[in-house]
């Protein structure tokens, strides 16, 4: 299960790497930092879905509860959590 996992999380981490590469953006250590804050993330949320007693990382929580408090106070903050929603019949509609 974990090799999966990792091989998952690899495929995202991958395709932001193609996204940057194609808007030219020079990969420096802060892109590294950003990228290992993705993986984790995407690894706790998959690694919840098969086994809710994993230790989640205090920093990581503490950086989502302060982007959820940021984004309560955005005025897009309903688009955001419909598109969240209804993202399968949204992508269905707009990119078929």
């Amino acid at each position: 299960m974990n090799r999966n996992l990792d091989q998952r999380c690899n495929e995202i981490i991958m395709f932001v790497l193609e996204q940057l590469d194609q808007e030219n953006i020079h990969r420096d250590l802060e892109v590294c930092a950003e990228l290992i804050l993705i993986s984790r993330l995407i690894y706790q949320r998959f690694k919840l879905k098969f086994d809710n007693k994993i230790k989640k990382n205090s920093h990581i929580e503490k950086a989502k509860a302060e982007i959820i408090n940021e984004m309560k106070n955005d005025e897009s903050f309903s688009s955001i959590i419909y598109l969240i929603k209804n993202y399968r019949e949204f992508k269905e509609k707009n990119i078929n």
